[in-house]
Formats: C-alpha cells, sequence, structure tokens
C-alpha cells in the first residue's frame, strides 16, 4: 500500500516513462520507474512486463493490458481520466451492449455525431439502408436521432412513421396519400376500403364516406347499407341497433309499436298480436305484466318486461283496476281475488295478515327464488288479538297521539285506567320480511309505575318546575304543609314520615347528613346534647359479600362508646396512636397508679376509604401501648414496661421479673425469654441435673421427669412419643383436640403399649420392610414353625398433622396394614398359599386343594373339578371325566356324556342324548329327549283337526287317523311293521321306496323322521307309502 503513492508521484514528476535498464525475478515481475514490484495495482496499466500510468493511443482491453487494438466484435470507449493533478484519456475496449449505448467508428458512444445522426441496429449510420428505409424519430441527450426500420407500426409518411396521416392526405396500405385510388374508392376512418364495412354505412347513395357514429340528421335510416331520408315500402319497419335506424321487412319476433320493433312494449301499452296498443281488447279484457314469451301468474325473470292481455287473471294473482298483479298496491287491501280501496261491510277491517309468498332475485348468473312469509293487508271480519283498532284498521301499535285501551285506540282515557304512560314494545314488521322492532306507544293505566308520578293524567318521571311539588304521587304548584319534605327523583314530596334510613334535616328528610352535622336520635345536629357527648362514626348501609362496603359515613352522637373503640376527648377512636397509652377503653397520656407497667402490642383496626360513588373497608394492624397491672405470660418485666426478652446484663428472670444477678434456686430454664429461675421446675418440663428442659437433649431418654443417657433393665424398652403443648378442642375439627406446639421425647418404658410393636427394645407403630411380620407383638424377619403362616391385619393409628390455616396440629387417624404370624389361616383370609394367608386365590395358583390351599395344578392323581375349580379324587356322579377334569358340561368335541365320561358320539346301546340332558348318552329317551310329538299335542288342537278333516273330505280324515295311529303305536308294533316290510322289499323287484329305513338307526328316529315329513309338502307321498308298507 505505500507503493501506490510513490509511483503515482513519480509519475507525475516524470514526463516520460523510462524503460527499466534490468531484468525483475518471478517473485516481483512488474518494472515501474521505483524497481520491480510483486503487481500492477489500479489505476496504473500494464504494458508487457512494464507499470504505466496510462497506454497512450494504445487501447485498454478487460484485464488493464495496453493493446494496439481492441479484438474483434469490441469497439471502445473513450474516458477522461485524473490520477492526482494530472489528467489522461483511457480507450477501453466494451462490447457496447447495454441500452443506451450507440457504437460510431468503433467507438461505444451515448449520441450519434452530426453527419451520422440515423440509428441502425444500435449502429449511428449517414442514412438507413433500403432493408430499413422507414424512419421513427427519436430524441438522445435533447438531439434529434432517426431509427431504421422495416415496417412502421401505423402509417409512413415519405418515409417517416407516424401514428396517422396528416389533415390533408388519407390512408392506403399503411401510406399515407393524397387521394384513394379507384380500387378503393370509400373512405372510413381516413382509410380507402373497397366497400364500407357491415356496422358503418354509407353516408348516402351520392357519397363516399362510411358514417362510423350516425347518418346524417336529413338521412337517419340505413337502408341496404346506405343512409336514407325515409324507410322503402318495402322494408317499412326500424330497428335500432348500434345507434342506427335499420329499415327491416318485418320485426321478425318482435313488437311493432309506431313502426319501430320492439322487444318489449312501452309500459303505456300492452302487447296484442305482436303489436303495441293503447289498451286490451274486449275479449281479453285484463293486462298482466310478464318477460316476453312467459304465460300470466310467472314471475318476470328480467328487467325486460311488458303488458300482455289475457281473458282472466290466474288464481295466483290478484285483480287491481283491470290489472294482475302479484300483491295489491300500497294501502290496498285484499278481498277475495281483488284489490280493493273499501272493505265490504261484513269484513269492515283492514289488517296485516302473513301468508307464504315466493321472493325471487335477479343475478348475473340466474335467478333465485325463495319462500319467505309476507304480510299482506287484508279485509278482516275483525281484528287479531294482538291488534288495535283504529279507523277500521287493525294496527301493531296506535299512533302516538292515540292511547290504547283494550285493542282499541282511543282520544282520551277512560275512568277505570285515567292515566297516560309510555311504553315499549317489541312488534314485527313486515316490509318485505319478518324482523322485530321497539316502538314507543301510550297505554292507559289504572295506577302509574311505582318510579313515577302524575302530571294531568300523564305518569311521568319527573315534575315540571313550575309543578314541582309532589302531593299523593301528584305533581302540583303548592307548596308542603306536611311535616317533612324530601328532594327525590322526581321532585320535592310531602311528607309526615320519613324512611327508618333516612335522617331529618330542617324538616327535610335526607339520606346522610352534612359533614358539618352528626346523627341524635335520627336527626342532624350540629352539636351533640350534654347526654351524649362523645362522637362516633356511623356506617350507613353496609353490605358484605368479597369485601365489606358502605354507602355512606357520618359522625353519630352517642353515651359511650362501643366494644372496640377507644374513648379520646369526646371522640371514639380506633386505637390510641402514640404517644397515648391504652387503659380498658380509653386512651390517656400516663399509666394510673394502679397500672403502671407499659406493654405493647398490635390491634387490627378496620378502615373506611371512598372507592368511586362508596365506601370500602379494609384493616390494618397498628401498634398500641397498653397499661397494665402486671405482664402478660408470654412477656417480662424490665423496669416498668414489658417486654418480649430480657436484656443480655439483666437475662435472669425471677418471679416474672428481669433481674442482672445469676439465680439462686435450684433449677433454671433457657426460654426465648431469658434464664428463668425456679425452686422447682414445673410439671410439664424435664430435669438434667440443675436444669429444666422443654424435652430432654439429643441422644437422652426421659425416665419419669428425669433425663438419662440410657434406660435402665427395668424400664428398657424405648418408646418415641409426641407431646402436645397448650392443648384446646379444635372449632371446625369435630372431637378432634389441636394443640400449638410438639414435643419430640424418647421415654424409658417397663414395657411398650399395648398398641405398638417390639424390635430391639424399641416400641414401634409399625415394623420395617425388612422385618416387616408381627410375631407375638414382635418385629419378626419370618414366622416361626408354630405360627408359620402370614395373616393380613388392619391397625389404626393416630397421628398429629399440621393445618395449613393457623399453623396448629391435631390428630388424625390411619389405618395400615400388619402381617401376623398366625398357625392356621382364618375369617376373611381362610385360604393360602406359599404360607401367605389370602381371601381368595391369585390367578398364578387358582385351584384349591384340600379347601384351603391354592394350588397351580392339581396335585397327584387328583382330578380338577372345573366348576368349582377344586381339586377331587374322583368325579362328582353328574360330572363326565375328560382330560384329567371333571366337567358339568362337556366340552364341544366331546359333549356326550357316558358312563361318567366325555365321549365324541354315544355308543350304540346308549344312542339317546338331548341338549335339554347336556347330552346324556341313555338307552331311552324315558322322558328327557323331547322327540314323542304325542306328549306335547293337546287334546284340544287334536279335536280342532279332527272336525276340520270331516268338513274338507273323507279321505283326509282316513289318512290322518292312520298316520296319529302311527304316532302312537308301541315300539314292539313298529318293529313287526319293520320285519313285514323287508319281507316284502326281498319280494318285490322294484324300485326301492323314496324313503329308506337304516336299521341301525333307532325306532324312534324313524318315527321322528316321520313326523318332520308329515308337517312337508309330502304328507300325502308319506301316507300313501305307509299304505303299501301296511
Amino acid at each position: 500500500m505505500i507503493l501506490l503513492p510513490v509511483l503515482i508521484l513519480f509519475y507525475i514528476e516524470s514526463a516520460v516513462a523510462f524503460p527499466c535498464d534490468w531484468s525483475c525475478p518471478s517473485d516481483k515481475p512488474y518494472c515501474s520507474e521505483v524497481g520491480c514490484i510483486f503487481e500492477c495495482p489500479e489505476p496504473f496499466y500494464i504494458n508487457g512486463s512494464n507499470c504505466v500510468s496510462d497506454c497512450g493511443e494504445w487501447f485498454v482491453d478487460e484485464n488493464r493490458h495496453c493493446v494496439a487494438s481492441c479484438p474483434v466484435n469490441t469497439v471502445y470507449k473513450e474516458t477522461l481520466k485524473q490520477v492526482m493533478n494530472s489528467q489522461y484519456l483511457e480507450r477501453k475496449c466494451v462490447n457496447c451492449d447495454q441500452p443506451n449505448q450507440l457504437v460510431s467508428d468503433r467507438s461505444c458512444v451515448k449520441v450519434c455525431p452530426n453527419d451520422t445522426r440515423f440509428i441502425d441496429k444500435n449502429m449511428c449510420v449517414p442514412t438507413c439502408p433500403k432493408e430499413r428505409s422507414f424512419k421513427i424519430n427519436i430524441t438522445i441527450y435533447g438531439l434529434l436521432h432517426y431509427k431504421c426500420i422495416e415496417k412502421c407500426p401505423q402509417v409512413e409518411d415519405n418515409n417517416f412513421c407516424r401514428e396517422d396521416c396528416p389533415e390533408n392526405k388519407v390512408s392506403f396500405q399503411s401510406s399515407c396519400v393524397e387521394q384513394c385510388p379507384s380500387s378503393h374508392p370509400f373512405l372510413f376512418l381516413k382509410r380507402c376500403e373497397t366497400k364500407c364495412p357491415e356496422h358503418a354505412p354509407l353516408a348516402g347513395y351520392d357519397e363516399i364516406s362510411c358514417v362510423n357514429w350516425e347518418c346524417p340528421e336529413k338521412r337517419s335510416f340505413v337502408d341496404n347499407q346506405t343512409c336514407v331520408a325515409m324507410c322503402p315500402s318495402t322494408a317499412p319497419y326500424i330497428v335500432s341497433s348500434d345507434r342506427f335506424n335499420y329499415c327491416v321487412k318485418d320485426c321478425a319476433g318482435k313488437y311493432i309499436f309506431n313502426d319501430h320493433c320492439v322487444s318489449t312494449c312501452p309500459s303505456f301499452t300492452v302487447a296484442v298480436n305482436n303489436t303495441c296498443l293503447g289498451q286490451c281488447p274486449s275479449k281479453t279484457p285484463y293486462s298482466c305484466v310478464v318477460t316476453p314469451g312467459d304465460k300470466c301468474g310467472q314471475r318476470p325473470r328480467q328487467q325486460f318486461q311488458h303488458s300482455i292481455c289475457i281473458y282472466s287473471c290466474p288464481h295466483t294473482m290478484l285483480l287491481w283496476n283491470k290489472t294482475c298483479v302479484f300483491s295489491c298496491p300500497s294501502g290496498r287491501a285484499v278481498f277475495g281475488n281483488e284489490c280493493t280501496d273499501i272493505c265490504p261491510v261484513d269484513y269492515p277491517y283492514m289488517g296485516n295478515v302473513t301468508k307464504p309468498e315466493e321472493d325471487c332475485y335477479q343475478y348475473a348468473w340466474g335467478q333465485y327464488c325463495q319462500t319467505v312469509e309476507k304480510a299482506v293487508l287484508t279485509c278482516l271480519k275483525e281484528c287479531q288479538a294482538n291488534r288495535y283498532t283504529f279507523n277500521d284498521t287493525c294496527l301493531s301499535y296506535c299512533p302516538y297521539h292515540l292511547p290504547q285501551h283494550d285493542n282499541t285506540c282511543v282520544p282520551k282515557c277512560p275512568v277505570s285506567a285515567p292515566f297516560v304512560t309510555n311504553a315499549t314494545v317489541v312488534i314485527e314488521s313486515w316490509p318485505y320480511h319478518s324482523y322485530k322492532v321497539k316502538q314507543t306507544v301510550q297505554k292507559c293505566v289504572s295506577v302509574c309505575d311505582d318510579d313515577m308520578v302524575i302530571l294531568n293524567h300523564a305518569c311521568v318521571k319527573t315534575c315540571p318546575e313550575d309543578h314541582s311539588y309532589i302531593h299523593n304521587r301528584t305533581c302540583s304548584q303548592q307548596e308542603c304543609e306536611t311535616r317533612y319534605t324530601e328532594k327525590g327523583p322526581s321532585g320535592i314530596i310531602c311528607t309526615d314520615e320519613c324512611e327508618p334510613w333516612q335522617f331529618v334535616l330542617d324538616k327535610m328528610c335526607v339520606k346522610t347528613c352534612p359533614s358539618t352535622h352528626m346523627i341524635y336520635n335520627g336527626t342532624c345536629v350540629d352539636h351533640c346534647p350534654g347526654s351524649h357527648l362523645l362522637t362516633s362514626m356511623f356506617i350507613i348501609g353496609e353490605t358484605c359479600d368479597t369485601y365489606c362496603s358502605a354507602q355512606n359515613i357520618s359522625k353519630q352522637c352517642i353515651k359511650e362508646c362501643p366494644h372496640g373503640l377507644f374513648e379520646y376527648k369526646s371522640s371514639c377512636v380506633s386505637f390510641c396512636n402514640s404517644p397515648l397509652y391504652t387503659v380498658d377503653n380509653k386512651c390517656v397520656e400516663t399509666c394510673p397508679f394502679d397500672k403502671p407497667y407499659i406493654e405493647t402490642s398490635s390491634i387490627t383496626v378496620a378502615n373506611w376509604s371512598k372507592n368511586g360513588v362508596q365506601f370500602k373497608k379494609s384493616s390494618t394492624n397498628e401498634t398500641i401501648v397498653k397499661c397494665e397491672a402486671t405482664c402478660s405470660a408470654d412477656k417480662v418485666l424490665f423496669g416498668s414496661r414489658c417486654v418480649d426478652r430480657c436484656p443480655l446484663h439483666s437475662r435472669f428472670i425471677l418471679n416474672g421479673t428481669c433481674r442482672s444477678e445469676t439465680c439462686t434456686t435450684n433449677y433454671k430454664f433457657y426460654t426465648s425469654l431469658g434464664i428463668s429461675c425456679f425452686d422447682e421446675c414445673p410439671p410439664d418440663l424435664f430435669i438434667k441435673n440443675d436444669t429444666c428442659y422443654s424435652q430432654c437433649p439429643n441422644n437422652m431418654y426421659a425416665l419419669g421427669r428425669n433425663c438419662v443417657s440410657e434406660c435402665p433393665r427395668s424400664h428398657s424398652f424405648v418408646n418415641n412419643e409426641t407431646l402436645g403443648k397448650r392443648e384446646y378442642n379444635c372449632l371446625d375439627l369435630e372431637n378432634n383436640v389441636c394443640t400449638e406446639s410438639l414435643t419430640y421425647i424418647m421415654r424409658c418404658h417397663e414395657k411398650c403399649p399395648g398398641n405398638k410393636f417390639i424390635h430391639k427394645n424399641t416400641c414401634l407403630d409399625f415394623c420395617s420392610k425388612n422385618i416387616s411380620v408381627v410375631f407375638n407383638r414382635t418385629c419378626v424377619t419370618s414366622c416361626p414353625e408354630t405360627n408359620p403362616f402370614t395373616q393380613p391385619s388392619n391397625k389404626t393409628v393416630s397421628k398429629r398433622k399440621e393445618r395449613s390455616i393457623g399453623g396448629e396440629w391435631y390428630f388424625e387417624s390411619e389405618d395400615h396394614q400388619v402381617d401376623e404370624c398366625v398357625r392356621k389361616c382364618t375369617g376373611n383370609y381362610s385360604l393360602h398359599f406359599g404360607y401367605r394367608c389370602t381371601s381368595s386365590c391369585p390367578s398364578n395358583v387358582p385351584y384349591l386343594d384340600d379347601e384351603t390351599k391354592c394350588v397351580k395344578r392339581c396335585p397327584g392323581d387328583k382330578l380338577l373339578d372345573i366348576n368349582t375349580s377344586m381339586c377331587v379324587n374322583i368325579c362328582e356322579n353328574d360330572r363326565g371325566l375328560f382330560n384329567h377334569s371333571c366337567y358339568y358340561n362337556c366340552p364341544e368335541e366331546y359333549k356326550y356324556m357316558y358312563n361318567s365320561k366325555c365321549v365324541s358320539q354315544c355308543p350304540s346301546s346308549h344312542a339317546n342324548a338331548a341338549e335339554e340332558d347336556r347330552f346324556i348318552c341313555r338307552k331311552s329317551c324315558a322322558g328327557n329327549c323331547n322327540i314323542n310329538l304325542g306328549a306335547h299335542i293337546s287334546l284340544w288342537v287334536l279335536v280342532a283337526l279332527l272336525l276340520i278333516l270331516i268338513v274338507y273330505s273323507r279321505q283326509s280324515l282316513m289318512d290322518f287317523l292312520h298316520v296319529l295311529r302311527l304316532m302312537f303305536v308301541s315300539e314292539k308294533k313298529l318293529k313287526e311293521i319293520q320285519k313285514q316290510e323287508n319281507i316284502c322289499r326281498r319280494m318285490r323287484k322294484q324300485k326301492e321306496d323314496r324313503i329308506p329305513i337304516n336299521d341301525e338307526v333307532s325306532f324312534q328316529a324313524e318315527n321322528e323322521e316321520i313326523m318332520i315329513e308329515l308337517q312337508g309338502d309330502r304328507t300325502d307321498n308319506v301316507l300313501n307309502h305307509e299304505d303299501t308298507r301296511l
């Protein structure tokens, strides 16, 4: 960095740069006039291996190297540079491709020279080339240039591009000419056209101009694309479109009105046979507004509507002045299907009735309709119950100047309800949809509201100034003649008695007395009488919820101060402030002779402060100094003051007084007050040597009242005890004793209390975890052989617990489980597993052996009864044996019970089994299988069937009797029938019967099969088959 200013200074002083006469090394390759350097810094240039201040006539490339000429496709840009006070011209090789740069003679410039002001592809040229002969005027830095382009965007005039041609020329094929050629004779917007465009007719048959906006005034119609004075007879009708009136042959779907074709007839006309007329003809006398193309009764869908003529109005519409309408005009009522000004005599009242109507809205994407409730003015026989009658009209409320009484708007209230009062009612308003609005009305009432008074038979909130006196709730000009007056919100009330919560001030009833007055016997006085000279605070309207508040605070005259207040200079104060002393309920400047000792204490004082319009109550603790005859129990006397502790130089206490002399008594007791001296220790203290203790020192035991280092053999058991100090009955804990503080001692006992357990001569409430079982009230690790089982039991222990409120202590019972060693399990824990008594077997040993022992599986050859989960030597008679277990209901795959075993199927000798009989295999059903149909069919059913068969046919009766006989035939008879059938089957060489009989199947099953077939569609076949067998 030091090299740079040295080089600059050298080049300024030297007019010519001298070449180096020596060769520079590779680590300092550049030669300068000051020597070889590592690099050539800016603003110097590199010329070969030399570092020079400028390149002279040469050019500078992008790396600051001096070159004889710029590279191909680049130009140079001249810039005036200055180093210190020396100036030079830099010719830098650039691409010149920025938007505001031009190329002139291989130089990058911002404006072209005067002789080359034409710009062709960013190059300054003397004239535009043929292929880009058109020019656009542009201004660069205030100088006019001409940009060469191939084609003008609008039009050209003398090879210069313009937005439009001058006034004396017209446009033809993007060029400005003086007149149109014959091939394009017509002129439209100063352009030559072969013919007028479709939307621009010719101004006249003798004109060449095409009209763009409208035809000339005297040729206002268009016929054959030419403006004419009037339409010809061949096209007599006029259609207005795009500011032109076109002549047409017919209106083609439109309506004719004054020779004009219109989409809809005007509002003062009606459409009849595609013609707009002034009124409907007699055959169709009624008009109806519709959307063109729709029928009457359809609501118009858009704003283009007109009236058509019809014979009669649809049932959905009403008739008004020979016009069909969807709703009557305002103020017209509906009667039948017509709108009327005056209702008939039989229906004299007009009133709103809600009816469902279709309400439609037109949007850009279509029409939206919905059914809504609307109020329709209708002729009625009588007004509705919630309406008021006025001039034969049913109103939701009466006009304000007319009060309402008994559903009628009256000009004056009757004698039964003589007073008028304002009332706010909520009514339904129906312009289009129902909504609630509040309305103020006048009502006739017999009595005004409690907070209102009467003025000229009207109920008002306040009396006016000229009627400010209130007599019997009535505003009057006459002044009060009563004993008292009261200034109320409505005026001055005249009364003979004030309210109990009021006070009398100058014959006026007031809520509070002025601050300069006191209250005495309900009267505001400016000074107290002789019999009640003391003044005290009087709280008015005190209420207490989350906090206490009052409406006001005054002073009152009293005979003596109440409890909690102190008398001082004829006033009752909340506490005696320093330097005053408190004696009983008075504040004094010095203590009396009989109470010479002063004692400092605190007192809770109630304070009242203004909180908005009310007074708020708060409490503070204030320090007071009392005069006492003796000091309190928690204080000691030092001089004439009762103090919390004796000073260090007088710390010995004798008979409640601090002394400097040491104790000469037998015992001393160290307390927070000082060192108390006693001839005998108090009964609630313990003794060690000559000192009394509230509890024995650490690692010492209490033997009676003495503290010993170890318990003697006669009292070798140590019991931890908790003693309460100053015990008393708890106020909010039923049957409980509270205490202020606790004392913990270790007491020597001859034997442990009955509710404690023994461990290493220590009495415990509970045994520890590693010695958790109890034998003979002693904690042991395991039970002895004589009592091998552990059985749980509950033990209740009373514990001292601290209350969060007040910091006091109380007793609370706790229940704990204790495991005791027993000879055998009894009571609720009569079962056992692993010498542990339990009420039920756990899931890992679920079975019961020998009625009391829980096991995982039955031992030896014993069997498991699945129903009772007990191990048995042999299954009960009603059980089935399977897989070393006894089942009352055998498993599904072996559900049959045979010979007290569960089997997959019954043997042929005992083939009968039923689900109702737990699938017990039997030789015969014997009433257990429920397959003998005859046992379940009542006699009355058989009689009914017999009567039915007699009615139908004799053959049917015979068939039924035959089947019935088969149902009740004996087993022996059935076997004979089977034997006869087998003989017949062998003799016949015919096809087998449709109902084969299997010899291995029991006859009862065959009988059941016959009964099933009898209940189906094959009854006749079975009967015929039985006839054949028999």
